[in-house]
């Protein structure tokens, strides 16, 4: 029964239309990457993947900050360069981070 109800709340993620924060719909007009972006002030990491990819982490991922916004670039390009790894439930986002302050 368990599994039912989330393939059922899957699913009905999956229809909705979601919107970043300035109102768009995510990943609309990229082609090869797509990245989430923590709000401004956050110490969250970027996500990046696929369009497809992360227009479903953005959509259904509970981690993902109120405010984040998507970009048609990579992660590295607006600063967060230290990759960490692959999201373990979302296993075709890339997790990165920016570098750190310490030496």
């Amino acid at each position: 029964m368990m599994y039912f109800v989330l393939l059922v709340l899957s699913v009905v993620a999956l229809c909705q239309v979601v919107h970043s924060a300035d109102g768009s719909v995510p990943c609309k007009g990229c082609s090869t990457v797509c990245s989430i972006l923590p709000p401004p002030g956050s110490d969250f990491l970027c996500y990046e993947g696929s369009p497809s990819a992360t227009t479903k982490c953005f959509s259904t991922d509970p981690l993902i900050k109120e405010n984040s916004t998507t970009i048609c670039d990579t992660c590295a390009n607006v600063g967060y360069t230290v990759y960490l790894r692959n999201d373990p439930i979302y296993v075709n986002m890339g997790l990165w981070n920016v570098p750190s302050a310490k030496p």
